[in-house]
């Protein structure tokens, strides 16, 4: 029988979600140096396979991805400061997390803010 008290992010922890964080970093890799190649249809489609990836991973175990660091920083060096309050900005935050995990795009499914103004 099916137990429904247990949670999406309990489930994803029983699936030890940490065990793709070297996957999702080879997807990168592989995507960095398709770009570099300018090879775009394979970049498009190491997206969508580092997308499922994201989904399917614990979000503390998403932040500790390159791609996730590589976008944090850029996102913070593109927008240094809190965008509620204009103190320095401590987070780079998502504003949705389906459809972009692995495709986010700087200042559009990124904010830069301070913790106190962390939602």
């Amino acid at each position: 029988m099916l137990n429904k008290s247990v949670s999406y992010e309990d489930s994803k922890k029983k699936l030890h979600t940490y065990k793709l964080l070297k996957i999702i970093d080879s997807i990168y890799n592989r995507r960095q140096m398709a770009f570099y190649k300018g090879q775009l249809d394979l970049v498009e489609k190491l997206n969508i396979e580092g997308q499922i990836c994201a989904e399917m991973m614990l979000q503390e175990d998403y932040r500790r991805s390159l791609h996730w660091k590589e976008r944090r920083n850029a996102q913070l060096t593109m927008t240094p400061d809190c965008e509620f309050c204009s103190r320095p900005a401590d987070v780079a935050h998502h504003n949705k997390y389906f459809g972009i995990l692995f495709m986010e795009k700087l200042g559009i499914d990124l904010k830069s803010l301070c913790h106190k103004n962390i939602i």
